[in-house]
């Protein structure tokens, strides 16, 4: 799994770190995740991904990415 860093400084990555905050939320620093199951992990993404974002229209980033592959067909 990839992992990224964000400058917490730049406005553009506000929405990264809510979202990080809310991983920890599931997953405090430090764990192992070559240890977490793929139950526990889609868990966890589940609120992540199908909170309502401002920026998308107070759509949720699985809405929105649903949306487009609509539009890649």
């Amino acid at each position: 799994m990839d992992v990224y860093l964000t400058d917490r400084i730049l406005v553009g990555n506000k929405a990264l770190t809510k979202t990080q905050r809310a991983f920890r939320e599931f997953f405090p620093k430090g764990p192992d995740f070559t240890q977490v199951s793929d139950v526990k992990l889609q868990y966890a993404l589940h609120p992540i991904n199908n909170w309502p974002c401002k920026c998308l229209g107070w759509k949720s980033t699985n809405a929105s990415f649903q949306e487009e592959l609509l539009h890649l067909d």
